[in-house]
């Protein structure tokens, strides 16, 4: 920020001074008024609270008086309350008596009941449950019914053959007992009487058996299982008779059909056995076998029948018994399952009754509970009731004691009272009039030390003024030295101020008077960086005297500044130079001060616009980015290499202002101040703008003056009481004498010699720096406190190119190269092929002084010569290839890894003027395009690094393209625009920029624009 008092900040203080005029006038009326008003007001207030205080005597007796008749009531009635209170908690507490005496019979009633539905519940389960297993058995007895009922179908097939067998499945069978006894009796015979007989005991003895296991009680499920075994036993007997042989085979052929059999078979035996026997077989003899056969058949069916009779009989007896097993389970199922319901009903009537007994006694017991609960009531209302007005009494002669008390204290403090405000009138009337001379001295002091300090900075700012900007005469201005330091700020005119006349009036009384005369004049001041920029804008009158200012703001910014450190661009588009044609003066010394001429067409605006707006991106991006708020902190730090500013002067605005220019120009008042460039601007309202011109984007950059009839204002703040009036410029004469003085001290001001020693080691550094992993060495200063360092070895950055036309440094910064690194690095670590193309003047001196790192000076300008040294490097490149492929390596850190013993410094070919090399298209410009490419391309590896210099790249004769783009560090100096994209890239044409010998761009992203870091190459004497 500017220490110089700006416009800002002098208007701040005329608010200031204008609002401490208003606000003491303000205040030492009010003081007055409050003296009289608080006498006034002490007086009747005093009046007020003496009638106050006998009114609330009289009051608090009525209220002392009120408050014992209500006491009185208030006890009465909380008697009343009481009694009625005790009756309604009588009532109330019979109620949840009887509510609790109720819920505990209802809860029993609810147990019984509960306890009845659980036992009618208990029962009908009962009775499911039985009945399920009931059911249960009887589907297992269907089951089993329907496997003896498939027994029975099996063994009737079995019997089949004998009819006899058949018929006992289907009469009475012997019982269990009888089919033992047959068991134990009947043997196997083949005489019919045996069994006849076996059969006969069984049957006698059947019947006893029979009618006791009839009355016998057995458990169905015990039965079951006898059933179950009988039916096995059956299924085994069933078994057994059907291996039989005889009763198997006439089970499958019925005797009747063997008749028809043997029939037809000797039927048609008669006629096969004669034709084919060779015998006779005649029917009578077929008559007789027919009737031997059958009477065959009939003695093994009589004699199967005698054997398998036993069989049969216990096969029927044990189904007979399975039946009756059966039937018994059956029979035994439904007695046990009525007899299991009688118990089921027995035992819920049980239950019942005595659910019946208890709830008959819940109901006598709650009425005893109710009886009593009545009792009990009575005699505790009796009681409390007594106690009740025994309250009662006692709070009655209490609240007339409190009574008589309270009157009496009342009488005390009301005469207290009436004493304290006689002296409390008599205090305050003193303290009133001490708080207002306090708050008059409290006044004074703030009047006095506002104003005066007022004052005193506006008496400073017009002898500062004074003294940096003298008013334009001869005599003041005969003996004029440029300052040693840039001036921030630049008076454009003054402000005439009428206190009087501010808003409000000056304060009568004389404790209040201003220290200095109330009319008196300000210097208004643009000031750097924060308010640089002013807009003078004119309608139909106004544009003369502005144009004036414009021409008096760069007088006095020349005059407040050293020889260099602003430069201007001036736009006249509709004089074409006339309005600012004395600063033509400059050119004749330095034109680079206003930019080479006044510019008036379109596309020369368009252009200089296009150069600000690049300066500020170079500025922003590369020397303030996040380190320095504005250019003057940077230039603060930056000292030698301090940037200039700029200032953009513009008359009669928007004239060939095309729509890209005034972009550029609003880009250019927004971005600018930052950056140190201001614009000075006359704007012709008259003239119209592009649709896309948005006015207060330019207004809000600095300062507004607009034109007013015959006199200008502050557009932004105008001040009743003041006058401004713009500065003129001096008379043509002093005008050019000036201008004439400034342009011979500005000769050459744009030089910056950097020291040399900025860079160099110190002694104790000489010789310290360490190349085996990278060549690195400060060439120049970047930025404020920033060195610019060479860097070759790493990466892609292995050889450099550097251009700049004659005078731009471009010797200078080889010297400054191969000097650093002879005071940094010992010949172990670098050494020097040098070649130089004119006529060898410039390395003559390393030859002669003998550098220990200079391996080849050319001392010569001879092309053959420097192609010498070429091969000479190569041979160079190619020893230390045997050397890296003996030891397996591939570079320089990896042979020092392996132990190498030979010293291999990093080499570095240094050609100035590389390009005389190709003047010719002959062998040795073919000859030294291979060895140069060869030794890019292949050096990287061998630690040997070309540097090549150059006034330009142009022309026909060059070294290859493909060559040129292995050299990724490019440095360039002060040259034109094609030579800037030769160098760089085609869309980083920055160098053209560079404007000063030594200034120089260091990229190392093969000419990339995002690689560019501005620099000062240090001066070497």
């Amino acid at each position: 920020m500017s220490s110089y008092l700006g416009l800002e900040r002098t208007l701040e203080l005329l608010d200031r001074l204008n609002s401490v005029v208003r606000s003491s006038m303000t205040r030492a009326d009010q003081l007055e008024q409050e003296l009289r008003q608080n006498s006034s007001r002490l007086d009747w207030q005093f009046d007020q609270e003496a009638k106050e205080l006998e009114s609330r005597f009289s009051q608090a007796v009525a209220e002392a008086d009120a408050a014992f008749q209500a006491g009185k009531e208030r006890l009465e009635s909380r008697y009343r309350q009481r009694n009625a209170g005790m009756l309604r908690a009588k009532t109330t507490a019979r109620k949840q008596h009887l509510k609790r005496i109720e819920s505990h019979e209802g809860r029993q009633i609810n147990e019984v009941q509960r306890e009845l539905l659980q036992t009618s519940r208990h029962q009908e389960a009962e009775q499911k449950r039985i009945a399920g297993h009931f059911t249960s058995f009887q589907e297992e007895l269907a089951r089993e019914q329907d496997a003896l009922a498939v027994l029975e179908r099996r063994s009737r097939a079995a019997l089949r053959g004998y009819i006899r067998f058949q018929r006992l499945l289907d009469s009475p069978h012997e019982s269990s007992s009888e089919l033992d006894l047959a068991d134990r009796t009947v043997a196997p015979s083949s005489s019919p009487d045996n069994g006849s007989e076996a059969l006969r005991r069984a049957g006698e003895s059947g019947g006893q058996r029979k009618k006791e296991e009839a009355n016998a009680t057995a458990d169905e499920y015990r039965l079951l299982e006898e059933f179950r075994a009988l039916l096995a036993q059956t299924k085994r007997r069933l078994g057994w008779f059907r291996i039989s042989p005889l009763p198997l085979l006439f089970s499958l052929l019925p005797l009747w059909l063997f008749v028809p059999l043997l029939l037809v078979g000797h039927i048609a035996a008669v006629p096969v056995i004669s034709r084919f026997g060779g015998r006779v077989f005649t029917w009578p003899q077929a008559a007789i076998s027919f009737v031997a056969c059958l009477g065959g058949v009939l003695a093994l069916h009589w004699l199967g029948r005698l054997m398998a009779g036993a069989s049969a009989k216990r096969l029927a007896a044990a189904i007979g018994r399975a039946r009756e097993r059966l039937d018994a389970c059956r029979e035994t199922a439904e007695a046990n399952y009525q007899k299991e319901s009688e118990r089921i009903r027995r035992e819920a009537e049980a239950r019942t009754d005595q659910l019946h007994q208890h709830w008959n006694q819940a109901v006598n017991e709650a009425e005893t509970m109710r009886n009593d609960l009545q009792r009990h009531l009575d005699a505790k209302l009796s009681r409390a009731t007594s106690t009740n007005e025994q309250l009662l009494q006692h709070g009655l002669e209490r609240q007339q004691q409190q009574r008589d008390h309270e009157v009496g204290r009342l009488k005390h403090e009301v005469e207290a009272d009436r004493a304290r405000l006689e002296s409390s009138r008599s205090t305050k009337r003193k303290q009133f009039e001490s708080a207002q001379q306090a708050q008059w001295q409290a006044l004074q002091a703030e009047w006095k030390n506002t104003t005066q300090s007022v004052y005193d900075t506006f008496a400073a700012a017009r002898e500062s003024a004074g003294k940096l900007f003298p008013e334009w005469r001869a005599a003041l201005w005969e003996n004029w030295k440029a300052p040693r330091e840039f001036v921030a700020a630049a008076p454009f005119a003054r402000l005439e101020v009428d206190v009087e006349r501010l808003p409000g009036a000056l304060p009568d009384d004389q404790r209040l008077a201003l220290p200095g005369a109330a009319r008196f004049s300000l210097p208004l001041l643009l000031t750097f960086p924060d308010r640089g920029s002013i807009l003078f804008e004119t309608k139909e009158s106004g544009r003369e005297p502005a144009i004036a200012a414009l021409n008096n703001l760069v007088l006095r910014l020349l005059s407040g500044a050293p020889p260099g450190r602003v430069v201007f661009t001036i736009l006249d588009p509709l004089d074409l130079g006339q309005s600012f044609a004395g600063l033509m003066h400059l050119t004749d010394h330095e034109d680079r001060l206003i930019n080479r001429r006044i510019w008036t067409q379109p596309d020369h605006i368009e252009q200089r616009l296009a150069e600000l707006n690049e300066h500020i991106e170079k500025v922003t991006q590369l020397y303030l980015r996040n380190e320095y708020e504005t250019i003057a902190d940077y230039n603060e730090q930056a000292g030698r290499i301090a940037e200039p500013y700029h200032f953009l002067v513009v008359a009669d605005f928007p004239v060939n202002f095309s729509d890209l220019a005034v972009r550029r120009l609003l880009s250019i008042a927004a971005s600018g101040p930052r950056c140190g460039v201001f614009t000075l601007i006359h704007w012709d309202l008259r003239k119209p703008t592009s649709v896309e011109f948005v006015p207060d984007d330019l207004r809000n950059a600095g300062v507004r003056v607009r034109a007013k009839g015959d006199r200008f204002v502050l557009a932004d703040k105008p001040l009743e009481g003041t006058t401004l009036l713009l500065d003129p410029p001096p008379e043509a004469g002093l005008a050019t004498a000036f201008l004439e003085k400034v342009g011979r001290i500005s000769v050459d001001s744009n030089r910056v010699e950097m020291p040399f020693i900025e860079i160099a080691p110190e002694d104790s550094a000489l010789w310290t720096l360490e190349t085996t992993n990278e060549l690195r060495v400060p060439i120049g200063r970047t930025g404020a406190t920033k060195l610019q360092q060479l860097a070759l070895g790493k990466g892609t950055r292995q050889h450099a190119l550097i251009a700049g036309k004659t005078g731009s440094g471009k010797s200078t910064l080889f010297h400054v190269i191969v000097t650093n690194l002879a005071l940094w690095c010992s010949p172990d670590q670098v050494e020097f092929y040098l070649v130089d193309f004119k006529k060898g003047v410039e390395f003559k001196c390393y030859a002669t002084h003998k550098l220990p790192q200079a391996r080849v000076v050319a001392i010569e300008s001879d092309r053959e010569f420097g192609l010498s040294v070429l091969e000479r490097v190569d041979d160079e490149l190619r020893r230390r290839g045997d050397l890296f492929r003996q030891l397996g390596v591939q570079d320089l850190p990896g042979y020092q890894r392996a132990g190498g013993t030979q010293p291999l410094p990093r080499t570095l070919l240094i050609i100035d003027e590389f390009q005389e090399f190709f003047v010719e298209d002959d062998r040795v410009s073919q000859h030294a395009a291979l060895l140069l490419d060869r030794l890019v391309r292949q050096g990287r590896a061998f630690g040997i690094h070309v540097l090549l210099g150059s006034q330009t790249l142009g022309g026909a004769y060059t070294l290859a393209r493909t060559t040129i783009g292995q050299m990724v560090v490019r440095i360039a100096l002060q040259c034109n625009e094609a030579d800037a994209m030769l160098i760089m890239d085609d869309d980083n044409p920055a160098p053209r920029l560079l404007s000063r010998p030594g200034e120089a761009i260091y990229n190392d992203a093969a000419g990339a624009i995002e690689g560019n870091s501005p620099f000062q190459v240090v001066w070497l004497s």
